[in-house]
């Protein structure tokens, strides 16, 4: 069962890897605008269109998968209209748009370059960042704000027609210092060219030499962790395969030796337990757990989600979780009935709440230590504020009695 669950999900795992998209020439080829953030926080994020950039008017949101929800992603397919293998060269730049600045717009731009704000966007699932503008000082008490109006991609693909990188430039330098209206235009250019890397390599890009590093090593150690763990976990099951056969035979001829430790009480190591339900559970969920976390280790090793993959690590992580219940409810229950448990629904519902319980508790336990201040704060507030009821008409010392209605009337 559990190998043809673990085969199962592997299957539908693997088979959920892009081979990429092949396109032809003069193919429209979508850009997406995610979001904007901090360089200093990156988990600040804000809607890119947030910010008074360009837009085509018919900009559509794309579908979210449920990884892209929890990463916070807002997909939008951007104004740029590319076609593959059409450049626009760098010297007749496209005009996205000419847009009319309010004082309120450059406010905006000039905050955002001031906390070096990054926005990210995706071509063919590859994403790529780049600075709204940047802060030039000039002296010690004035600086000036330059607003980046020319975005230039270079788009590299391989002989299959294949996107298999994505450069952006940003040129074109627009002062917004001054605190009034003005007129600024919005341009691009694409660059397309052929190149030698191979398609199922373009996310090395991503992973710097120290990560890689890491990586190797995190992977040899295992390996070896594994094996050793393995030939100890064999000699150990080796020897305790020979007691038990030699305690199974007659335990009455060995009475006499003299044992130590587990041996001396062998014949009360299987006794059934005074909480069955309990280690029923536990057994069933630290299998859940084990399943989970092997399973991710191996697509980890393959190499299935490269990164940057839009979070399709995390969506495997809920799904594998999901599905790994059943092998859970399994263990757990078959283990009880084992033992001459009676009450198997109980141990069920144990075996739910044994991992997942807690982890709730403590996210609201962390949630109500966030707002424990300001609920104090609101106690005070509204108990200084001692003000009587105000009804709004008089009450009555002694309360009327008001007979029951039949239930024919009550509904």
């Amino acid at each position: 069962m559990v190998a043809a669950s673990l085969t199962l999900i592997l299957i539908l795992v693997i088979t959920t890897v892009s081979t990429g998209r092949h396109y032809k020439d003069g193919d429209p080829v979508l850009v997406y605008v995610n979001k904007i953030s901090p360089f200093s926080d990156p988990i600040e994020s804000y809607r890119y269109f947030d910010l008074p950039f360009c837009s085509s008017g018919i900009a559509s949101k794309e579908k979210e998968t449920l990884s892209q929800v929890l990463d916070g992603g807002r997909l939008v397919v951007g104004p740029f209209k590319l076609n593959f293998g059409v450049d626009l060269a760098s010297n007749i730049s496209e005009t996205l748009c000419k847009k009319r600045m309010k004082r309120d717009d450059l406010a905006k731009f000039r905050n955002a370059i001031e906390k070096a704000y990054l926005f990210e966007m995706y071509l063919d699932d590859l994403p790529f960042w780049g600075f709204i503008g940047y802060k030039d000082q000039i002296g010690s008490s004035s600086s000036k704000f330059i607003l980046f109006n020319n975005l230039n991609f270079v788009i590299s693909y391989d002989t299959d027609h294949r996107i298999c990188s994505v450069n952006l430039a940003s040129s074109g330098f627009v002062d917004i210092s001054e605190d009034k209206e003005m007129e600024v235009e919005f341009l691009y250019s694409v660059k397309w060219k052929e190149t030698s890397i191979p398609f199922e390599r373009r996310m090395d890009v991503y992973i710097s030499l120290d990560t890689q590093s890491n990586w190797f090593l995190t992977k040899s150690s295992s390996y070896l962790v594994i094996v050793v763990a393995g030939l100890l976990a064999s000699m150990l099951i080796w020897l305790l395969h020979n007691d038990l056969a030699k305690y199974a035979i007659n335990d009455d001829l060995i009475t006499d030796q003299e044992e130590t430790g587990w041996k001396n009480i062998h014949g009360d190591v299987f006794r059934y337990p005074r909480h069955k339900s309990l280690l029923a559970a536990s057994l069933g969920s630290g299998t859940r757990l084990l399943f989970v976390f092997v399973l991710l280790l191996i697509i980890g090793f393959l190499g299935v989600f490269p990164p940057f993959n839009q979070g399709n690590f995390a969506t495997a992580l809920i799904v594998i979780y999901t599905i790994a219940s059943f092998l859970a409810g399994y263990t757990s229950t078959s283990f009880y009935c084992q033992l001459e448990g009676a009450n198997w629904v109980k141990n069920l519902i144990l075996t739910e709440c044994l991992f997942s319980g807690p982890l709730f508790l403590m996210f609201c336990f962390l949630n109500t230590i966030a707002s424990s201040p300001l609920l104090v704060l609101g106690g005070i507030a509204g108990k200084n504020r001692n003000t009587g009821f105000d009804a709004p008409c008089k009450t009555t010392k002694c309360p009327r009695e008001i007979p029951p209605l039949p239930w024919s009337l009550g509904v």
